[in-house]
């Protein structure tokens, strides 16, 4: 369970599929626009990212200004063409192709496909952006030179990714990473907890400035700093544990903690292992040693007509561009003493 579950949270967002994903939402979400290249990556270009996938200097614009873009996530877009097709973009916003991602597969031109490699439509109840040609700001700085490029097929797929028209100032960059650094930077910027005790233990973590005391937990593991994993705690009755996402996960750029809020329900289950949600509840604000946590529970059905419940508490850790995730399995109410004598370190 230790080792898996820290697994599963590196591999996660990679594991998601396209088609589940966005399904249990409706209705379009707001206008982007596709952008091809930027100052660091010329048009056209396709090469092999960090994760061995193959990308395309295809990418997708969800603010006026292009400074915010999709990134490490599954979308579904609709095209000016009306289809409706679900496209993966890596941690740095490029548009995946040719390739998997998980279980899941891209063709060349970035499309979701099934098997067969047959495109896999979405329809108007799946959650999408609208591809816009006239969504980024045009005013350019004096003297600055523009392009307008019709989108064309990415890579050497067949077909063509029909989207908008891209209007992007040459002189400037627009493209930012999802982590807004560089992108060659792979330094872990949040704290680990450190772990004390032995019938009972107590995890510490001075940069996310809390404190817990896991009454009746033996088994808690502390993480490594190569994942987003702070701790794990397992016990018969379930599971406690916290870990760390930027607030540009989803969408790189983003500053707003309530964004991310949005975009977690919309992937589901960001801190869950198993699959199979049956039911997902933002319940609202709930305070826990002196936070104010968003709440969010889920119901997953296995097999033998068993339920497994789970609850969710997201902050955004003050003075830092990161959301803490306090995830509980199973025993969300016999948890609720440990929960809730949680406090601050200073």
């Amino acid at each position: 369970m230790k080792n898996s579950k820290k697994v599963a949270m590196l591999a996660l967002l990679g594991a998601l599929t396209a088609g589940g994903a966005f399904t249990a939402f409706a209705a379009n979400q707001g206008y982007g626009q596709w952008c091809d290249g930027s100052a660091d990556r010329a048009k056209g270009s396709v090469w092999t990212n960090e994760e061995g996938q193959t990308v395309s200097s295809w990418w997708f614009a969800v603010s006026p200004d292009g400074k915010q873009c999709l990134a490490n996530t599954w979308h579904w877009i609709k095209n000016q063409d009306g289809s409706i097709q679900c496209y993966y973009f890596d941690k740095d916003g490029w548009m995946v192709i040719n390739g998997s991602i998980g279980d899941d597969k891209v063709d060349g031109n970035g499309i979701y496909v099934d098997a067969s490699g047959n495109v896999v439509k979405g329809n108007e109840n799946d959650v999408y952006y609208t591809a816009s040609e006239t969504f980024l700001n045009r005013e350019e700085a004096s003297g600055a030179t523009s392009a307008s490029d019709t989108t064309p097929a990415a890579g050497t797929g067949t077909g063509t990714v029909t989207g908008g028209t891209n209007t992007v100032s040459e002189n400037k960059t627009v493209k930012v990473d999802s982590k807004g650094a560089d992108p060659d930077s792979a330094s872990v910027d949040f704290g680990m907890s450190t772990v004390t005790g032995t019938t009972s233990k107590t995890v510490t973590n001075e940069w996310a400035n809390f404190t817990m005391t896991l009454t009746g937990f033996v088994n808690v593991e502390a993480g490594d700093g190569n994942s987003n994993m702070d701790f794990v705690a397992t016990n018969d009755e379930g599971e406690i544990s916290v870990q760390y996402y930027p607030l540009d996960l989803y969408t790189a750029g983003n500053t707003s903690f309530d964004a991310f809020v949005t975009e977690y329900l919309k992937h589901s289950k960001p801190g869950a292992m198993e699959s199979g949600a049956t039911a997902v509840k933002l319940v609202g604000d709930k305070e826990l040693g002196g936070y104010t946590f968003k709440q969010i529970d889920r119901t997953h059905k296995i097999p033998i007509n068993k339920t497994i419940n789970y609850s969710t508490y997201l902050r955004q850790v003050e003075g830092t561009n990161y959301v803490m995730e306090l995830y509980t399995k199973n025993s969300a109410d016999s948890f609720a003493s440990i929960l809730n004598g949680m406090a601050k370190v200073r």
